[in-house]
């Protein structure tokens, strides 16, 4: 969350008409509480005081899928914001959201995943692959060709949002209720 914020403050005011910031989010920015306070305070990460502050929002220990999904979040708020401020000057700002993607970065994770139905438990990596609709992971082909997309002409008046691809992943966790965005 610090990185995409320090880029951006670097690179902004050198973006030229018609250039485009592709923020890489995750599924799991979903899984971040909906908090006014926390929104806000995601929204400055540089901000003096920040660990303290998030600490007493989420907890002392907030564990790392939390933080995780918060930091996800706060890389997707920050590229709507952009959005706005940069597109007076025609440019772009989007975040995509990869959802289960078979890698080498997934796979050192270890073998099993969060279960996301409020047991704690641990599931292994192919069951839960079993929540995607499509019935498999995705790779990381499939995340760089939503990208080259986005950052093309063809998608040049895309701007402020945050694309999902997940093999329809969240559709099912709004479904069965694990989350309501």
């Amino acid at each position: 969350l610090n990185g995409a914020h320090l880029i951006a403050n670097a690179v902004g005011r050198h973006m030229v008409r018609g250039g485009v910031a592709v923020f890489i989010g995750s599924l799991a920015s979903y899984l971040c509480p909906t908090d006014p306070k926390l929104e806000a305070l995601i929204d400055e990460p540089l901000k003096p005081g920040f660990m303290n502050n998030l600490a007493q929002i989420i907890g002392n220990d907030p564990g790392w899928v939390l933080a995780y999904a918060c930091a996800k979040q706060g890389v997707s708020r920050l590229a709507e914001r952009l959005a706005i401020e940069w597109g007076k000057n025609e440019v772009r700002a989007l975040s995509v959201s990869p959802g289960m993607i078979d890698s080498a970065m997934a796979r050192a994770q270890g073998p099993t995943l969060p279960a996301h139905d409020g047991s704690n438990a641990e599931v292994p990596r192919d069951e839960k692959a079993k929540e995607i609709p499509l019935g498999r992971q995705g790779n990381i082909m499939e995340i760089a060709g939503v990208v080259e997309f986005i950052a093309s002409d063809a998608a040049s008046f895309l701007n402020g949002i945050d694309i999902v691809v997940d093999g329809g992943h969240r559709a099912n966790w709004r479904r069965s209720g694990v989350i309501k965005r």
